[in-house]
């Protein structure tokens, strides 16, 4: 009797190992695979990439991807790296199919939602069957180039101002916090992820990271208006405002609005029946007296830009002046104001010589236009309006042809 004890104790013994054995092996086979495939952050923390797990979540600015197989059962294996982008696709490689040699590591200064994926390496050598380990870097907001933007230290007036979280493009961080105010209006609001503006003002933004608890500032000015530039007719100390589609056969004095917010006023200019052309840069407020052709470039700290022209003519060209025969059919036919510089299509205009002329005689002078399919103007100084436009009419004395006068006029339907 007690030998069958014996018997039946030693196979019950025998069966619960075998359980237990079979529970341990089971066990041992869920638990993760560790893989040549590591991941170091800038902080030295190392992580082992195992089969089995979905990824790795961190705070660090940088990391780097290296492959070390100890065993030195293989000699290498690719990998991809996927980010955030703004392109159409969402997410692309950084990294496609890039092979690592065994102890071999590449890094990367970057963060966000990211996927790393690893092959396996076919009979052949290529890759093949990827597995993907979700990898989320979150970046210093104080310490790296996480958040961009054209705000640039001492420089305050943009015409367009931008900030975004370079690391989140698509995927918000909610854990960031912006805080957006415009003096000028009192506008104040709170935003996330990206943030733009072509609103005029003076501008406080702060953005607050809640789960690193930094905090970053940005004061600027976001100006879009132009720099005024006003001409002034300078003879003899005597100035008034520039009139007359800009020409003069005066000095030109260049006046410039907001004068502590320009960065340059520079110049073109062109003697008349000269071939070459000077540049440079002038001033507020300087005078030109050369006669020729002009165009001025004013540029402020903000980058707006306003480009205007001006002739300063060897004589005075008067239009249709008020008490003289014979005058155009645009004043006894059509209504046109004497000395004005609009016609109308089928009507003509008069040019007279001014007393500052050479010669008061219009034959002793060549008369052209910059467009005849707009006007044309006889050797009397007759201009006829052909159709809509804008034409220069020019006056060039045959004796002295470096005595030149212009006139601009206006060709209405």
């Amino acid at each position: 009797m007690k030998s069958v004890k014996k018997i039946f104790f030693a196979f019950l013994v025998l069966l619960v190992g075998i359980v237990l054995l079979g529970s341990a092996s089971t066990a041992k086979a869920s638990d993760p695979v560790a893989t040549p495939w590591f991941i170091t952050f800038d902080d030295g923390v190392v992580v082992n990439v195992k089969e089995g797990e979905m990824g790795f979540r961190k705070n660090a600015n940088s990391f780097t991807i290296s492959y070390f197989d100890a065993s030195g059962k293989t000699e290498g294996g690719y990998f991809d790296l996927w980010a955030e982008t703004r392109h159409i696709e969402q997410f692309i490689p950084y990294a496609d199919k890039v092979y690592l040699k065994n102890g071999e590591k590449m890094s990367f200064d970057m963060g966000g939602r990211m996927e790393f994926k690893y092959y396996q390496v076919g009979s052949e050598g290529y890759p093949t069957n990827p597995t993907t380990y979700q990898l989320y870097v979150n970046r210093s907001i104080e310490n790296s180039n996480r958040i961009r933007t054209n705000v640039t230290e001492d420089k305050y007036y943009y015409d367009y101002v931008y900030f975004e979280d370079g690391d989140h493009i698509w995927d918000i961080d909610e854990n960031l916090v912006w805080d957006i105010y415009n003096y000028d209006t009192g506008k104040e609001y709170e935003f996330g992820g990206y943030f733009s503006t072509y609103e005029e003002g003076e501008y406080a933004v702060s953005v607050y990271d809640t789960v690193t608890e930094e905090y970053l500032s940005f004061e600027f000015i976001v100006d879009r208006t132009k720099p005024v530039v006003e001409l002034i007719e300078w003879d003899w100390m005597t100035g008034t405002p520039l009139l007359g589609n800009h020409i003069t056969s005066k000095g030109v004095k260049v006046n410039c609005s907001d004068d502590m917010e320009l960065a340059t006023i520079s110049y073109w200019y062109k003697g008349f029946n000269s071939s070459r052309a000077e540049t440079g840069t002038i001033e507020n407020g300087f005078t030109f007296y050369r006669k020729g052709d002009y165009t001025i470039r004013v540029e402020d700290t903000a980058g707006n830009l306003t480009v205007i022209s001006f002739t300063i003519t060897s004589f005075d060209i008067m239009v249709d002046p008020e008490g003289v025969n014979p005058v155009g059919t645009e004043v006894t036919q059509n209504g046109g104001e004497y000395g004005g510089t609009t016609m109308s299509v089928g009507y003509t205009r008069c040019l007279y010589l001014g007393g500052d002329a050479p010669s008061q005689s219009r034959l002793d002078y060549t008369f052209t236009s910059s467009d005849e399919s707009i006007a044309t103007v006889s050797v009397y100084g007759t201009v006829t309006a052909k159709a809509p436009g804008t034409v220069v009419i020019t006056c060039v004395n045959k004796k002295k042809p470096y005595l030149v006068s212009k006139v601009i006029l206006t060709v209405l339907p």
